[in-house]
């Protein structure tokens, strides 16, 4: 009996090694109201779920939280049984809110009950119900089997069982609020398991009544069963005869009472047993304890060799750390390439050959574990897409890592970057910067005239206004080209500017600057819970703000991970522009302020607007500091005592109407003031809505102050507070010219000619449910799988759901082939896009690598790694799914020289007949594609490697109002690159391996460099 006593707490470990795990869910959508799918609601939503399972873990296991204003609040609701594991509760509160997405498409209410190793429940509702018992709906489910004992002996202890647990359930004096497991023993050794919980915002009276409910429940469906479980929103009940949770471990049964009736003989056989009982327990520990002792032996052992070898098994280069404090001219300021959170980045020339120098930060406590992770582990991995480890330098507290250089910028801004922009976007922005000259080709940059190149641009801008009424006509462009005594009018922002803005007209308020400012007291680990609520919350602000008229306010989180936000645009502005903002405001700020508690940005880039967020409650706050002063390049042309009465006047009136409290514009104000006939005065000032009109005349005043301290004579300029800004410019009006919209894109087509492409459009779109929303299509790995896959943390799909998403292996969706096999585009019934490998069965070396590919990847998580989705291992089939990357391969970027520029590109798409692939999207359909395809036609002849080929400007006049001209077939262009394989002996000298060869982009004729003047 005591050898039964004391196995009786392995029995736990033996359940869940044999019989697996259960996965129980009901989910429940609400049928009483329905929202528009991709609506408000839904976005919220979806926010909501998504940051739940993080919250509950990180919160012992209970969260509630709302998201949004008015009918568009979302409340959101998660809880994990009492005492379950941060990882285990996460994995099960992510399961069951990505089952609620997908089983309630459009439902505004919803709840699901998982049991995925841990019972948890996810809720939400467009009504608050925190605190509210709800009794309906409610989920009975029995247990198969039938009791096979004295059912009313068992009746009995089942009874007093659930009245004692409902009792220590709802005890004021409880330890564990509105939570018990217990047990009950039954004759033959069998023993009842039992567990209740509620959900912790509930009243004890409330939690009894919804337990006692919920026993009554299945006494009245499932009586006589040998096990079930009653689900309900506000609270559970779950009994059966196994230990079906981990909390029955630590519950210790006392054994029963022994009668003192035994004689002599009986005594000696009940020693005799206890002896024998005793002994086979010593006899199993000591068993289970050798075999711990040599399995964590054999690891310490392994883990040992490993840690030893882990430098010198790398094969990679020690340098010495002199060459490499020589090679950064001292770890130079001017060399910093980029922060991460270990330390610095810099660029350097070891050898003639360019590094990336990647400097340990001497402060980082947790940095030299990562230091011998790094190079065990990234010189290990050998890929065309990876960016190679060279060496490395440890030398006291200098721990250093030298990078292959990637000139090309970080993977991140190829594959995910969401600000790409247009050409258009670029020239624009450099003109603003007076960087002009950035546009040119390098090949041509010492062969051109600086003044023509930079008055060529200019014309192009004026060719790409908002208004066709402010284009040049062709005749006038002409003149422009050919007379430099032609006064040529200031360019406004481009119509085709990105992200475009709308049509309304902001007269002398227009300049595309920023100012952030990261706070410098609190900071944040990456990807934390504070990380994941402050992207959550700044994601939500573009939405929210515009729906709100301009101004939201809202929090995330709680304790020390709650984050606090706020976002302002001017009023009057268009939701579309305050959303475009807003997004680009968001993402600015995260880039600028990665592990920073505070963080303030005024952007200026489609219409004015400022996002500030902080982990301290700043909301009605007068908040003067940090304060930027922004001044506009120039002084007035007026009488500046006329100017300054003027100013004075106008700053004092508008003041006084911002912090009015009767203004139906409350803490905003704009005006102008006519300086001359051809010279205004603008002014534009705005406080937070939540300080006080007090406050906000203190803010305003001080702002004036501190504009005429600075930049008083001049044009304009900006002074940028947390609680308010004050802005003023002056703006001339210039001469409307007028061109048509064919003429337009003739000259879009001409300015590219000559300079090269800053960047393609890329923009890269995360799935949210990347692998959360394909858990549906897949299964729980084989009970004889090896450690090897099931602790790799990868999902294991059925092979026939990838044969379905692939189209059965269709060549038409074949993207490419490698050593090991093919890669097939897939997609899910959900829409999920994934790449599919495919190890080939011929492949003697394949199984290997898939084993090692399925360990390694899917443990690196790194934003510029593929992530591995899953894997199916069926028969012969080896199959890896990894996420869909749309900007085709990372070597396109990183390592391809034949990238090219922007005549390549057209070049290729003239050949395959795809010109029309030029067109940008957002004009849609409006445009005469013939007329498209004769401007590419002659722009092409306008770039032929000869110059004699190339028309001149009165043929090119004629080309455009002519259309019965036949046009000549054109030749490859001039600047058209290619690919030509060197050996980089540079290189070999870094790399005690293998040479290597590197890729060097040159145009077809090297030695015709032509004048970029018009002919």
């Amino acid at each position: 009996m005591i050898l039964i006593m004391e196995l009786k707490h392995l029995l736990p470990i033996f359940w869940f090694l044999f019989i697996g795990f259960v996965v129980v869910f009901a989910p429940e959508c609400g049928k009483t109201g329905v929202f528009v799918p991709s609506g408000r609601y839904d976005k919220n939503r979806g926010l909501v779920l998504s940051s739940l399972a993080s919250n509950v873990s990180a919160q012992g296991g209970y969260f509630n939280t709302s998201l949004g204003q008015g009918p568009d609040q979302v409340y959101a609701l998660g809880m994990c049984i009492q005492g379950a594991e941060p990882e285990v509760c996460y994995n099960c509160i992510d399961f069951a809110s990505t089952l609620l997405l997908s089983s309630c498409p459009n439902q505004t209410e919803g709840l699901a009950w998982s049991e995925k190793r841990v019972v948890c429940m996810v809720r939400y509702s467009n009504s608050l119900f925190f605190g509210s018992l709800t009794i309906e709906p409610h989920f009975p489910t029995p247990s198969q089997d039938d009791i096979r004992s004295d059912l009313a002996e068992f009746d009995q202890a089942w009874q007093l069982l659930t009245i004692g647990m409902i009792a220590n359930t709802t005890s004021p004096s409880s330890k564990s609020k509105y939570y018990a497991a217990d047990e009950a023993t039954l004759p033959a050794s069998r023993i009842i398991y039992a567990l209740m919980q509620c959900t912790p915002d509930l009243s004890l009276e409330d939690c009894r009544t919804c337990l006692k409910q919920s026993v009554s429940d299945f006494q009245s469906c499932c009586n006589g069963k040998q096990g079930g479980t009653v689900y309900r929103a506000s609270c559970l009940f779950r009994w059966d005869l196994f230990p079906f949770a981990e909390a029955f471990s630590r519950i210790t049964l006392a054994p029963p009472a022994v009668t003192n009736t035994t004689t002599k003989k009986d005594t000696i056989t009940i020693s005799m047993a206890i002896f024998k009982g005793i002994v086979s327990s010593i006899v199993i520990i000591i068993i289970l304890l050798l075999l711990a002792f040599g399995f964590v032996f054999y690891r310490r052992r392994k883990s040992y060799q490993e840690s030893s070898s882990d430098i010198t098994i790398t094969r990679s280069l020690q340098f010495d750390f002199k060459a490499i404090e020589a090679a950064t001219d001292k770890f130079s300021e001017s060399n910093i390439i980029g922060r991460g959170g270990f330390g610095e980045v810099f660029k350097a020339v070891l050898n003639g050959t360019e590094v990336a120098i990647k400097r340990l930060s001497k402060s980082s406590k947790q940095g030299a574990g990562e230091f011998k992770n790094e190079v065990a582990v990234v010189a290990k991995l050998h890929h065309r897409n990876l960016v190679r480890l060279l060496g490395f330098c440890l030398e006291g507290e200098e721990k250093i890592l030298v990078y292959e250089f990637v000139p090309n910028k970080s993977l991140d801004y190829f594959l995910f970057d969401t600000t790409a922009e247009n050409l258009v976007t670029c020239a624009w922005k450099l003109w603003r910067k007076g960087s002009q000259l950035e546009l040119v080709d390098p090949t041509i940059s010492e062969n051109c005239e600086t003044e023509e190149v930079i008055r060529c641009i200019h014309i192009a801008l004026l060719c790409v206004q908002q208004s066709p009424t402010d284009r040049p006509s062709l005749s006038t462009i002409n003149m422009m080209l050919t007379s430099n005594s032609y006064v040529l009018p200031d360019p406004q922002q481009p119509g085709f500017f990105f992200p475009n803005k709308s049509n309304k007209e902001r007269d002398g308020l227009e300049s595309s600057q920023y100012t952030n400012r990261c706070g410098k007291t609190g900071f944040s680990l990456l990807d934390d819970t504070f990380d994941k609520n402050r992207r959550l919350l700044l994601s939500s602000l573009a939405s929210n703000a515009s729906d709100q008229g301009g101004f939201y306010s809202a929090s995330v989180g709680q304790g020390s991970e709650q984050i606090y936000a706020e976002g302002l645009c001017i009023p009057g502005a268009e939701p579309k522009d305050c959303s475009n903002c807003f997004n680009y405001s968001s993402n600015s700020v995260i880039e600028r302020c990665r592990n920073q508690t505070e963080g303030l940005i005024w952007s200026d880039d489609v219409i004015l607007c400022m996002i500030r967020f902080s982990n301290r409650l700043f909301s009605g706050s007068l908040e003067m500091e940090p304060s930027y002063n922004l001044l506009v390049n120039g002084d007035i042309q007026v009488n500046l005592t006329e100017f300054d009465r003027s100013w004075e006047d106008l700053t004092s009136h508008m003041i006084a109407e911002a912090t009015s409290s009767s203004s139906q514009r409350k803490y905003y104000a704009a005006e102008a003031v006519s300086l001359t006939s051809f010279q205004n005065i603008y002014l534009l000032m705005q406080c937070t809505p939540f300080i006080s009109l007090r406050d906000c005349n203190t803010c305003l005043s001080q702002s004036v102050r501190d504009y005429k301290s600075c930049c008083y004579g001049k044009k304009g300029g900006n002074v940028n507070r947390p609680s308010c800004f004050f802005r003023t410019n002056t703006n001339k009006r210039g001469i409307i010219v007028g061109i048509t919209v064919v003429l337009t894109l003739v000259i879009s087509v001409l300015l590219v000619l000559g300079y090269s492409l800053c960047r393609r459009r890329k923009a890269s779109q995360e799935f949210a449910t990347e692998r959360s929303s394909m858990t549906t299509y897949g299964t729980a790995p084989p009970e004889n799988a090896t450690d090897d896959i099931t602790t790799s943390g990868s999902l294991q799909f059925e092979f026939k759901s990838i044969e379905t998403a692939t189209s059965n292996f269709e060549k038409s969706n074949k993207l490419g082939h490698g050593g090991f096999g093919e890669v097939y585009k897939g997609t899910f019934p959900n829409g999920t896009e994934v790449a599919v490998k495919r190890l080939s069965k011929t492949s003697g070396q394949g199984e290997q690598e898939f084993k090692n590919e399925v360990l390694l990847v899917a443990k690196l998580q790194h934003r510029n790694l593929v992530r591995l989705l899953g894997f199916s291992v069926e028969g012969e089939e080896k199959i890896l799914v990894y996420k869909f990357v749309h900007n085709k391969s990372l070597d396109y970027f990183l390592f391809d020289s034949s990238i090219g520029n922007l005549v390549t590109y057209v070049w290729r798409l003239w050949n395959n007949g795809s010109s029309l692939e030029l067109i940008d999207p957002a004009m849609g359909e409006n445009y005469d594609k013939d007329e498209v395809i004769r401007c590419i036609h002659i722009g092409l002849l306008c770039v032929q490697e000869n110059p004699a080929d190339r028309p001149t400007m009165s043929i090119v006049f004629q080309m455009l109002t002519n259309t019965t001209i036949t046009l000549p077939i054109p030749q490859m262009p001039g600047f058209v690159f290619r690919v030509r394989p060197e050996p980089n002996p540079s290189a070999e000298r870094l790399q005690p391996g293998p040479s290597t060869a590197m890729s060097f982009a040159c145009s077809i004729d090297d030695a015709s460099i032509t004048s970029v003047n018009p002919r």
